[in-house]
């Protein structure tokens, strides 16, 4: 059912895209992410630093007056952490590779500034690590949620030629991994959520 909601939202993506009235376009920037636990694992915050990845893709838009507009992006990027070093394991880094759809309201403050607001829905295509003895856990993709929704406040400032630059902030309202956490004779007490965090920026470039 999961497969089925993200391929709508890629169809009216679609849609939306074919009228005229709209601008298209390419555009690439870099992820930093972490993840975080919930409260009842969040003991293990501290051992999670950022990574730094990237992301490329399409993107549209359409202005529908002189102030609100609505934007559409079609994403692969990459997420994940970096596992700082401990005494068990040496530092580490996991990604997971996502294909990501957007969606935007865009407040014009003036012709090139644009505050943005919306929700992201990615689907999970791949995962992996630098690490290869700890049971092959973060390379399990059937260990992690596919689909992950989450909220996106940002700034888009245009430049001439048809160029501009976007910073944003992505917080996972839907968690991308639950995690089973167990009492010490071993029965499972509580689930704690693992959810991203993502801070990214962006060149673009509208073709039309």
């Amino acid at each position: 059912m999961n497969k089925k909601y993200f391929v709508s939202l890629i169809l009216i993506f679609v849609f939306f895209r074919s009228y005229s009235q709209y601008h298209y376009g390419v555009k690439f920037g870099i992820n930093s992410n972490t993840q975080r636990y919930s409260s009842d694992l969040n003991v293990f915050n501290n051992t999670l630093g950022y990574m730094n990845a990237y992301y490329i893709g399409l993107a549209s838009e359409y202005n529908f007056s002189s102030r609100f507009g609505l934007a559409g992006e079609l994403l692969y990027e990459i997420k994940g952490t970096h596992y700082n070093k401990t005494e068990i394991y040496p530092g580490f880094t996991h990604k997971l590779s996502y294909l990501a759809l957007p969606v935007i309201l865009d407040y014009i403050v003036v012709k090139s500034l644009v505050l943005q607001g919306g929700v992201e829905a990615g689907y999970l295509l791949k995962t992996q690590d630098n690490l290869k003895d700890i049971n092959g856990f973060l390379d399990d993709i059937d260990q992690f949620n596919r689909l992950e929704f989450s909220g996106i406040v940002g700034l888009k400032y245009n430049l001439p030629a048809n160029v501009y630059l976007s910073i944003r902030y992505l917080h996972g309202i839907t968690p991308f991994n639950n995690i089973e956490v167990r009492n010490e004779d071993g029965i499972s007490a509580k689930v704690a959520k693992s959810f991203n965090k993502t801070y990214q920026l962006s060149v673009g470039y509208n073709i039309r």
